[in-house]
């Protein structure tokens, strides 16, 4: 399963909240039992991000109460946090042998067969939350990851299915706009994905990944201004992002303007001294304007940062082709194609016993 999709899939898991627990009176706190004491407290240590306490206090809760539902359903969102899958799925079991009609429970024990590569099982649990609750927008989210996880352009189709009936149940359902972006952006569609993109960051304005995403897709339609107004929004959460910076000098490039972004990319290795992708950049733009040593040596720097870097030694190779440096030419290219540079591996395939 990718990265990308188990991030959004944990980030869900934090704002699920038990649909069952009802708010209570004055009268009925009076009358809480130990075990939903325990259950407070646990949830009011989730709240805090403190995962063991959490855990620790839900344990007592059941311990007390082993039918108390949305305790299981805590411990199972706390083990997930801490990347205890198979204790999260047992506790999520648990939750449902408490109350078999609880939409959530099966969402949450969905969510983690799609963790498990288990989609066809996965699909089945989100299934059984939609049979008690018909306008579940995360089950159709938790659908969707697994039709999309399945891969084919039929199921990916399907996909986009479940996130759109996910959304128009729950517009503000950023997760599933930042899927239906996802999905279009690897299809190249890149106006239907920044579309999606910007739905996601007007409903989730703290995602940093969010506005990267958005910016690229304007960069992809050269949509340059736009681009730098989503890269912009970053710094208001994180005024020394690297990316962020980085991203805005790939707009300037793009538009020609070498020195502009020479400066971003500097300003990006203040930030981040050990970026590799910055040092790429600065030495494609010194490669440009024939400065062959600086691009040898900002090019070296970007494949001492980052070991697979293809494109870096291609480059190398091509500086090389310029300076007429035979051996250290084909050494780049040979490192290159190994990575699996497909520009170098045609160059070695071309070039063969000359």
């Amino acid at each position: 399963m990718s990265k990308k999709l188990l991030y959004f899939i944990i980030i869900l898991f934090a704002a699920l909240t038990p649909s069952f627990a009802q708010e209570e009176t004055p009268d009925e706190e009076d009358k809480k039992s130990k075990g939903e004491e325990y259950y407070e407290t646990a949830d009011a240590f989730f709240a805090q991000t403190q995962y063991d306490s959490t855990i620790k206090y839900a344990k007592k809760a059941v311990i007390k109460e082993p039918k108390l539902a949305q305790a299981h359903l805590l411990l199972a969102k706390s083990y997930l946090k801490k990347g205890m899958e198979n204790k999260a799925l047992t506790s999520a079991e648990h939750s449902i042998d408490a109350e078999k009609n609880n939409p959530d429970a099966y969402c949450i024990l969905g969510h983690l067969l799609v963790m498990k590569g288990e989609f066809d099982d996965a699909i089945k649990e989100f299934e059984k939350a939609l049979k008690y609750n018909k306008e579940c927008a995360e089950a159709y989210y938790g659908i969707g990851n697994a039709q999309a996880a399945k891969k084919g352009r039929y199921n990916e189709t399907d996909a986009i299915n479940s996130y759109i009936k996910a959304l128009e149940i729950d517009p503000n359902m950023w997760q599933a706009s930042m899927a239906l972006g996802n999905m279009y952006k690897q299809w190249k569609e890149f106006d239907k994905a920044s579309a999606f993109y910007l739905e996601a960051t007007q409903n989730n304005p703290t995602d940093i990944q969010g506005f990267i995403l958005l910016g690229d897709c304007y960069r992809r339609q050269k949509q340059y201004d736009a681009a730098r107004n989503a890269f912009n929004n970053i710094y208001n959460l994180d005024p020394d992002n690297a990316e962020a910076t980085l991203n805005i000098g790939l707009c300037y490039k793009d538009e020609r303007l070498l020195d502009e972004a020479l400066e971003q990319f500097e300003q990006a290795l203040k930030q981040k001294p050990d970026y590799a992708e910055a040092y790429f950049n600065i030495g494609y733009i010194y490669h440009r304007r024939a400065d062959y040593n600086k691009a040898i040596e900002y090019y070296e720097l970007a494949t001492e940062h980052k070991k697979d870097y293809s494109e870096a030694y291609y480059n190398l190779g091509n500086v090389y082709n310029m300076t007429g440096e035979t051996p250290k030419k084909i050494n780049a290219y040979r490192k290159a194609a190994r990575l699996g540079n497909p520009l170098a591996k045609d160059w070695l395939k071309k070039n063969a016993g000359k």
